[in-house]
């Protein structure tokens, strides 16, 4: 790259004299006026008093002239090659073009803040501050826990899911009557479910099971929930609810996973997390391995059948498991490798595998078995929406399946004709995000995972 033209650095005569030889003469033979100065003579200078012959005038005067002529081919050269050309743009790196997974060097919000993504792109939910965890409905209800314990709510309130009392769908968040709040769930879209720091449940919204009646009820404010206490995890679905309780204990209820009360799963114990969908259960216990129960049409069971289970049945060879999601009927598991695992249904690439089904009775279009996610390593933590998957690694958010997503990864990801995001691709445009509530308007907390 070359320096910017300086007038002072780049003077023709100083560009000269790195064309002179050792034996260059001036071509003035007369003595300059004034005190002769200090400084040493060179070997080749000729006093006045050797004056060279006319025809050594004749070379001296042809050296000057071919000096004078290179000099002003120099200085040109250098006003061409610096004073008219532009500065060099600056480089621009792909690291200087998307999001990083790092918070304090590219993020525009502070950790805790909540975004919602629209069609429009991202934006802050205003009100909000350190929080913790989100929750969220395909009818566009919506939750987040704060650091200090408080429930916030606001978006669509037909059932009294907000737990405000019978509000007007407030646009903006309003908290919830209820405190030292630690996690929040949707129960599809027609109730709402809260674990306090005591352990205890709490519900609201349609066909709540009463503690207190001992039978369902509906309610636009929180009651105590038919559960033994003090719970750990909760996780919710349509028209049901699964827990875990301290000692490792799982209670359900929900038509589609064949408890229509409350009651305790059998078969189950040491359970580390729960994960639910509308028809199927599943359950990580302490010794990495994972178990299901519920309707398995699907093959989302993943004990290798598409039988429903009424009991909890064990996944096939699947062992050093870490942690699981639950999509519509699609399943996950992050095993201790980094690698991520998926059965169920794959019609829309929910699985991962690459493979694009064209119809439900393509070979792939479920798996009754688990299959690994196609190029994903160092994994460290997974979720699922209704039909799409996602995982962090140190490049930042994979995602793959279909949903609101696929408009935030390269187009070239989605084939042709298909429905879907077969394999796992990058989200761009994101700041460091720590987790996803996906629905029909997505949450997202700010933050490092």
């Amino acid at each position: 790259m070359s320096a910017p033209f300086n007038p002072q650095g780049n003077d023709p005569s100083s560009a000269d004299s790195s064309v002179r030889g050792p034996d260059y003469l001036p071509p003035q033979a007369a003595t300059p006026p004034g005190p002769t100065p200090a400084t040493p003579i060179a070997t080749s200078y000729l006093p006045p008093a050797a004056a060279p012959s006319r025809g050594q005038g004749t070379r001296w005067r042809i050296v000057a002239v071919v000096l004078v002529v290179v000099a002003m081919v120099v200085a040109v050269t250098i006003w061409l090659t610096t004073g008219t050309s532009k500065p060099p743009a600056p480089e621009v790196t792909p690291s200087a073009s998307l999001p990083q997974p790092s918070p304090a060097a590219t993020s525009p919000y502070p950790d805790g803040t909540v975004l919602v993504a629209g069609r429009a792109g991202l934006a802050v939910v205003n009100g909000l501050h350190d929080v913790t965890m989100i929750a969220a409905s395909d009818i566009g209800s919506n939750f987040a826990v704060q650091a200090d314990g408080s429930l916030w709510a606001w978006g669509n309130d037909e059932y009294g899911q907000l737990g405000l009392g019978g509000s007007a769908n407030p646009p903006e968040p309003q908290q919830v009557d209820l405190q030292d709040v630690v996690g929040v769930a949707t129960g599809g879209d027609v109730a709402t479910y809260a674990l306090t720091s005591d352990g205890m449940v709490w519900g609201w919204g349609r066909g709540i099971p009463d503690m207190a009646t001992g039978s369902t009820v509906d309610t636009p404010t929180p009651i105590r929930v038919m559960v033994p206490s003090p719970v750990s995890q909760l996780v919710g679905s349509e028209g049901g609810l699964c827990v875990l309780t301290e000692d490792g204990q799982v209670w359900a209820w929900g038509e589609g996973i064949g408890f229509p009360a409350p009651a305790q799963v059998p078969g189950l114990a040491s359970v580390r997390q729960v994960a639910m969908s509308d028809s199927v259960g599943l359950a990580l216990l302490d010794d990495g391995t994972v178990w299901g129960w519920g309707g398995g049409q699907w093959g989302d069971i993943g004990d290798g059948t598409r039988l429903d289970r009424s009991t909890p049945v064990e996944v096939s060879g699947l062992d050093g498991v870490t942690a699981i999601a639950k999509g519509e009927s699609s399943s996950y598991a992050l095993r201790s490798d980094g690698t991520v695992w998926c059965w169920g249904f794959n019609l829309f690439g929910q699985c991962g595998t690459g493979a694009t089904p064209a119809s439900e009775s393509s070979p792939d279009a479920d798996y009754p078995a688990p299959v690994q996610v196609a190029g994903l390593s160092g994994v460290r933590q997974i979720a699922s929406g209704m039909q799409m998957g996602y995982a962090w690694t140190a490049d930042g958010i994979w995602a793959w399946g279909n949903g609101w997503a696929m408009n935030m990864i390269d187009s070239t990801a989605v084939p042709a004709g298909f429905s879907g995001v077969p394999k796992p691709a990058l989200l761009a445009g994101l700041p460091p995000i720590k987790s996803i509530a996906d629905a029909e308007s997505p949450l997202m907390i700010v933050g490092t995972p």
